[in-house]
């Protein structure tokens, strides 16, 4: 057994896997706050989290089991990480088609890619939610962070 679904395993037995994900999504929601402190906010970035906070909450009461919820977690991170890199390239007057989408289809494609890959490991299992999770989680953090950056620019 590899070292996830052993540790998933534990969690759960120890009952807390459900406080360990929300432990993990208040760590990237801290990271969150602190950036947004350092920039000032308006009505605007109020509204945009709220909308953000809502979405999110739909879409975590979703997902029944927590392994799964950490998909957005996951991927989440993953598809901000690549939407910032493309904008940094688009800075540096790197040509760079359509960041937001591109970041997308790029973390939509690592997020299969992934779960393929766990078709042929004999401790995994493939699952085609578990792909449709990877693209949400990596559009709503896109589209998330593009908000913000949105409402920041309006200030």
């Amino acid at each position: 057994m590899t070292y996830s679904p052993r540790l998933a395993r534990i969690l759960r037995e120890h009952g807390i896997l459900e406080v360990t994900f929300i432990a993990g999504a208040l760590s990237v929601f801290v990271f969150v706050i602190w950036d947004a402190l350092n920039a000032r906010w308006g009505k605007r970035d109020f509204a945009v989290a709220l909308g953000i906070v809502a979405v999110y909450s739909i879409a975590l009461s979703r997902i029944a089991l927590p392994e799964e919820r950490t998909h957005m977690i996951e991927y989440g991170v993953v598809g901000v990480l690549i939407y910032k890199a493309l904008l940094e390239r688009l800075k540096n007057e790197w040509p760079v088609w359509s960041p937001t989408l591109l970041a997308m289809l790029i973390v939509g494609t690592l997020g299969s890619i992934d779960e393929v890959l766990q078709f042929w490991h004999p401790t995994r299992t493939f699952d085609w939610r578990d792909i449709g999770f990877n693209w949400l989680a990596g559009i709503l953090s896109i589209t998330a962070y593009k908000a913000i950056l949105r409402a920041r620019a309006h200030i």
